[in-house]
């Protein structure tokens, strides 16, 4: 059996052209809104009810938002300003220690595009994904901002998010290779205990990075597997 892939320009036509009534005097149950214009309001529950244990994106949302105002956002922050500080560290010790001024500076040939690697996510993943979370569960929305958000959303967070992880895999290698070096040289034993502690610091920290990366990538994947089918349900029902 061959299977066709929705076109989401479509599910996005079809919701502007669809949907004629504001929100105005609606009924909730979860993420789903259920304005009534006849019968009886219980009937009206029932359907919602129903729908909502089919459709409900509202627990794997709210999880997102707790995760990443908790954990995610405020890590990534601590990654960013710790890095940051490195530079300052690192460039010290390229003007303190002359002979090992070409493994400092290779350091922080590192760090600035990690800096702006952190900064990118930041800007362009962790806080816009944040906003569209919140309006997707709020109710003072704008309807076009809220009702319209599909899979193709989604997948465009979900593949900074691969990429994010991706490079913080690499720079892990990257510092852990540089620790490595520190191990194996055997002169400026204080700077070398104290460099080893700033790297073995970041490595923690940008593990942990990957860490969060990797869970939220699970969790976009099984919010867009669950909005995908709710787009086909939504077309062919």
């Amino acid at each position: 059996m061959q299977h066709y892939t929705l076109n989401t320009a479509f599910v996005r036509q079809f919701y502007q052209e669809s949907i004629l009534y504001s929100w105005q005097g609606k009924q909730r149950y979860g993420n789903i809104r259920l304005r009534q214009f006849a019968g009886k309001k219980k009937e009206t529950a029932s359907l919602g009810r129903l729908l909502a244990g089919k459709m409900d994106h509202s627990a794997i949302v709210g999880d997102l938002i707790r995760k990443l105002k908790s954990e995610d956002v405020p890590d990534t922050r601590k990654l960013f300003e710790f890095s940051h500080k490195l530079l300052g560290k690192f460039d010290a010790c390229k003007r303190d220690e002359s002979c090992t001024a070409a493994y400092f500076d290779q350091l922080l040939a590192v760090l600035k595009p990690l800096l702006a690697l952190i900064r990118t996510y930041q800007k362009k993943m962790q806080l816009p994904l944040l906003k569209m979370l919140d309006l997707f569960l709020t109710d003072e929305g704008d309807m076009e901002d809220t009702a319209l958000l599909c899979s193709d959303d989604i997948d465009a967070v979900w593949e900074l998010v691969r990429r994010y992880a991706d490079g913080m895999h690499r720079y892990y290698d990257i510092f852990n290779f540089f620790f490595q070096q520190q191990s194996d040289n055997h002169y400026a034993v204080s700077v070398i205990s104290q460099v080893q502690h700033y790297l073995l610091k970041l490595m923690t920290m940008v593990e942990k990075a990957i860490i969060h990366a990797e869970f939220l990538d699970a969790r976009l994947e099984e919010w867009n597997v669950r909005m995908s089918g709710g787009e086909t349900q939504e077309l062919y029902n």
